[in-house]
């Protein structure tokens, strides 16, 4: 056995010797020809795939700025549209509330606009319902809170929710202890409205109520975040929107 893997090797070996030049030089460059056809198509998957990745990172900045610039516009849209009433409110109301100085038997303080109290009036605020569609409510801080002194929220019964107590922790309770200015979108029992919150402070700075002016907006804003839900990057990804602390 030994001797005829000996005699095979030797005759391979006289093969190759015996091989004109133009033979050998064919094998080698066909072999070289091969190798380096080899390389090249590694080279060209790699590229490939790297155009690819960075067309889908483009896909998807341009569609996420799409989506932000979707969600900027309705968000400051739905914010400007509510805060832009507060004007036709005090034109209703007459001017702006201030305290008279004096309290009801609960302690709620009155407001009044030129002389007029208008703890409990909903009129004006009924007039801007009709004309607008918003819920505008007057604001006071009483010692039990901050109280609805005038509002168009109603309770299960579908009463008037007057000097109802705002709770504490509610973004128009701390908005009102902040002193400073709101506006933007909030949801309500699985509904979305622009909300916009105007402090009431007298001379001195210190806040004494509040105006706030509500406005339905879950139609446009479920179309929006819809559009998110469907929108596509790179033929089969997905955006997907997070709520503040998941």
């Amino acid at each position: 056995m030994e001797h005829n893997a000996n005699v095979r090797g030797a005759n391979r070996a006289g093969w190759w010797s015996r091989s004109s030049l133009g033979t050998k030089l064919f094998i080698v460059t066909s072999v070289a020809t091969v190798v380096v056809m080899a390389i090249i198509a590694v080279i060209m998957g790699w590229q490939t795939q790297q155009t690819a990745r960075e067309a889908v990172a483009r896909e998807m900045a341009t569609s996420l700025q799409g989506v932000d610039n979707s969600l900027q516009l309705t968000y400051s849209s739905a914010r400007d549209r509510a805060t832009q009433l507060f004007p036709v409110l005090e034109r209703e109301l007459g001017g702006r509330p201030q305290l008279d100085g004096f309290a009801d038997d609960a302690g709620v303080p009155y407001l009044i606009v030129h002389d007029t109290i208008i703890n409990g009036d909903i009129g004006p605020l009924m007039r801007v319902n009709e004309n607008t569609g918003a819920d505008p409510a007057i604001i006071v801080k009483a010692p039990q809170g901050w109280v609805r002194v005038s509002t168009l929220l109603r309770d299960a019964e579908g009463n008037v929710r007057l000097n109802s107590v705002v709770e504490p922790t509610d973004l128009l309770a701390r908005t009102l202890d902040s002193g400073r200015a709101y506006g933007g979108l909030v949801q309500r029992l699985n509904r979305w409205y622009a909300m916009s919150i105007q402090p009431l402070a007298d001379e001195a700075g210190k806040v004494y109520g509040g105006m706030s002016i509500r406005v339905d907006v879950h139609d446009q804003v479920s179309n929006v975040l819809q559009l998110v839900a469907n929108a596509q990057v790179a033929e089969f990804g997905s955006f997907g929107l997070l709520r503040e602390g998941a």
